[in-house]
C-alpha cells in the first residue's frame, strides 16, 4: 500500500497512526513541513520499505535512526546516508539501490 501526503501538513499523531498500518509500504512525504516531533514519529514505522522527504528540509541526520530501506531527501538517497553517517565507505556511491 502507498501513501501519498505530498504538500499536505501532518501533525506528529496523525503521522504516528499513518505509520501503524501495518500494509503501508510507500511514504510521499515531498513538500509537507515536519519538525522534529514529526520526524520522530516516523522512528515507529516498521513496514515501510520507501520514504520520500524530499523538499521538506530534512537531511541525512534527520533520519538516520528511521527504519526504512530506501529514504529520498532530494538529491540525497539512503546509501548516501548510510555511507556518510556509518561506514565512510569509499567505494560505495550514492546511485547505488541502498536494498
Amino acid at each position: 500500500t502507498s501513501l501519498d501526503l505530498t504538500e499536505v501538513g501532518v501533525t506528529p499523531q496523525q503521522l504516528a497512526r499513518i505509520v501503524g498500518i501495518s500494509s503501508l509500504r510507500s511514504l510521499n512525504l515531498c513538500g509537507c513541513r515536519l519538525d522534529s516531533d514529526t520526524i520522530a514519529a516516523l522512528q515507529d514505522a516498521k513496514g515501510l520499505t520507501s520514504l520520500n522527504l524530499a523538499d521538506t528540509d530534512c537531511g541525512p541526520e534527520d533520519v538516520k535512526s528511521v527504519s526504512v530501506t530506501k529514504v529520498i531527501l532530494g538529491e540525497y538517497l539512503t546509501r548516501h546516508i548510510f555511507d556518510l553517517y556509518f561506514l565512510g565507505c569509499e567505494g560505495c556511491w550514492g546511485d547505488e539501490s541502498a536494498e
